[in-house]
């Protein structure tokens, strides 16, 4: 009977072990998982930010593009206007002054 009662006290070291070895166990898995779900953020973030700075950098790379399409665009226009007038400069002058001085003389 003594021996039953032995056995079932070293039965009862054992399965106590094992509750303990298992808490223990799953307080380990639950630091890795906070540990690892930590560095997953962080790596996300990261990565979040680099594709945020690249894409900020494609646009303003394009935008720069447009600007300097339309001020080529501008440039070729202001030319154009300023071929135009050096080139009717005296017509509009004269014709500007005969409507000035006919309409003076009505």
């Amino acid at each position: 009977m003594e021996e039953l009662i032995m056995k079932i006290i070293e039965l009862e070291d054992k399965a106590q072990e094992i509750i303990s070895d298992a808490k223990k166990a799953d307080s380990e898995l639950e630091e890795n998982i906070a540990e690892k779900t930590k560095e997953l953020e962080e790596d996300i973030e990261k990565r979040a930010k680099k594709r945020e700075e690249y894409l900020k950098n494609v646009e303003e790379t394009e935008t720069e593009e447009k600007i300097a399409a339309i001020k080529k665009g501008l440039d070729g226009k202001i030319a154009a206007l300023e071929d135009k007038y050096k080139a009717n400069r005296e017509a509009w002058i004269n014709r500007i002054v005969e409507n000035v001085i006919g309409r003076q003389m009505s």
